[in-house]
């Protein structure tokens, strides 16, 4: 095939409807909230499979509950080029995080079919599930599932009498066939994503490419102090593990500075809290973070 001397057109408009589309399935009173595994994110589902039907993709439901839409090559054998994202969202997420990644890719589709454009190798766009943390306490669950990465004991975890195992399968997928769906095909992905920093917009730069993804570890700390009388107590003799706690926030905060200051990129973030017995006028006896 002769080679083009510039890139297809696309329809800005289309990717529009296609985010607007779905911004219209949430939550009323939480916008952008469309949580995996809930009957709103089934609903928003099933209007990007409308719209892959209609970009003229083959859509399916793979074993680990992944929507895809493909398009097949002009050779067989020559492997698979993947683009999309994710349509689920954290509650009261933004309207383009994930989304924009997947609409933009259906674009690609719809350029391709206006010109008669077929590649030789597949096409695929791709819906992922759960890649934002579910209400199971995970993320990552379909693309982990897709490459044979979806840890066995993830499918026990429970949701009140539902286990990511059933919601899997409620979705469409099938959770006994994870280990043999194993993708071997998959010759090239892109996601198009929101940047979710600001150092794009502040060097006025319209876009950029992703060279490393940043490395996550969470840690669960638990600080067990005494629980007494707030009013009587006296100062000198309290063991209060909210103020242990919030010492070791700021020392966090205080080490992450230091570390962001050298080669490459480092974060650190408290970001859930509880306290018991969590009383106006009771000494905090525990706390975690």
């Amino acid at each position: 095939m002769k080679a083009r001397e510039s890139n297809l057109p696309v329809d800005a408009k289309r990717i529009a409807d296609t985010i607007k589309g779905l911004a219209r399935i949430t939550e009323p009173d939480r916008p952008y909230t469309r949580r995996a595994f809930t009957p709103l994110f089934l609903d928003g589902r099933a209007f990007l499979e409308q719209q892959f039907k209609a970009a003229g993709l083959e859509t399916r439901i793979d074993a680990a509950g992944n929507l895809i839409g493909r398009r097949k090559g002009r050779r067989s054998g020559l492997g698979t080029i993947m683009l999309g994202s994710h349509s689920d969202t954290v509650p009261e997420g933004g309207r383009f995080d994930g989304i924009a990644g997947v609409a933009s890719a259906l674009e690609v589709a719809r350029s391709l079919s206006d010109a008669g454009v077929h590649l030789d190798h597949d096409l695929e766009i791709v819906d992922f599930l759960a890649e934002e943390v579910s209400i199971f306490g995970v993320s990552c669950i379909g693309s982990r599932g897709m490459v044979g990465l979806l840890p066995d004991g993830w499918l026990s975890r429970a949701q009140g009498d539902l286990t990511l195992r059933q919601g899997i399968v409620e979705v469409g997928g099938d959770s006994s066939r994870l280990a043999s769906q194993k993708r071997s095909d998959i010759r090239a992905f892109l996601e198009l994503h929101i940047e979710q920093g600001s150092v794009l917009e502040k060097e006025k730069c319209d876009i950029g490419v992703v060279t490393a993804i940043a490395g996550i570890t969470r840690i669960e700390i638990l600080v067990e102090g005494q629980a007494d009388h707030a009013g009587t107590t006296p100062m000198g003799g309290r063991r209060d593990a909210l103020v242990a706690a919030s010492r070791l926030v700021v020392a966090i905060e205080k080490l992450a500075i230091e570390l962001s200051k050298g080669e490459g990129h480092f974060t650190a973030t408290v970001g859930e809290f509880s306290i018991e017995p969590n009383a106006a006028n009771v000494v905090p006896r525990g706390r975690g973070f």
